[in-house]
């Protein structure tokens, strides 16, 4: 057996064991559309971290809610269609920071099965 590959089975079990725990706390269901398979939930930071030194992920913020040792109301579950909008929608990038989006050269240059996220991002924009 490889180096690496020692107690990697029971990493995984304890990462398992913790997301079971923190789905529970958080309730186990998408907060917006109710959706409870698990293979599709997320949690979901409800308002982005402007400053991303602060910012739990990972195992860190599972365990910090699974044992309930940060503010449990600063998250929920989503389930990743819902995820995705939020982070359209309030244009969110994948550190949890709030940006402008910016479309160099307009709308043509964007590849056609995006092209509808793109306009709405940009009708989102206008409507602010």
């Amino acid at each position: 057996m490889r180096a690496y590959a020692v107690g990697y089975n029971e990493r995984r079990m304890y990462y398992l064991e913790l997301k079971v725990k923190a789905f529970d706390v958080l309730g186990n269901k998408c907060a917006v559309c109710g959706w409870d398979d698990v293979r599709c939930l997320q949690i979901d930071h409800k308002v982005a971290f402007k400053d991303d030194k602060n910012q739990l992920r990972g195992i860190k913020l599972l365990t910090a809610i699974a044992y309930e040792t940060v503010e449990v109301g600063s998250y929920q579950l989503l389930c990743a269609n819902h995820n995705w909008i939020k982070r359209i929608e309030k244009q969110e990038n994948r550190n949890g920071k709030v940006e402008k989006m910016k479309i160099k050269g307009g709308i043509q240059n964007v590849p056609p099965n995006l092209r509808y996220l793109a306009e709405l991002a940009l009708n989102y924009k206008q409507n602010q």
